[in-house]
């Protein structure tokens, strides 16, 4: 690998961690922050997470197509407020689907909302 590659890929890691560090730091120092606040400490979840992504398998004749597949083992932090949740993950491909390198960082935002039975 080149100097200029593993520079980048430094640059990227300290970012990555950089955040994660950054929700950390948030949540320990939730107590000192008032109740009337945005962020509350109560709303931070940690994660452990297995998740498997792949692609559907369709064609001529039926499921003739291989399968694109992936697995991630993720752990980081998720904070959930009035159904959004924000989810900064660090992850590790078990089976080298993806391009790139392991860690892998993760960031989601997601917004929930029931779909029968009222508010």
């Amino acid at each position: 690998m080149n100097e200029k590659r593993l520079k980048e890929k430094k640059i990227h890691w300290a970012l990555d961690v950089s955040v994660i560090v950054l929700l950390g730091y948030v949540l320990l120092s939730a107590s000192s922050i008032s109740a009337d606040t945005l962020i509350k400490k109560e709303n931070f979840y940690s994660i452990i997470a297995l998740e498997h992504i792949s692609s559907i398998p369709d064609g001529k004749p039926f499921n003739s197509r291989h399968e694109t597949a992936a697995d991630m083992i993720q752990i980081g932090i998720r904070y959930k407020q009035k159904g959004w949740e924000f989810d900064a993950l660090i992850g590790a491909e078990v089976n080298n689907s993806f391009r790139g390198d392991n860690p892998i960082f993760i960031l989601r935002i997601e917004k929930e909302q029931k779909l029968f039975g009222g508010k």
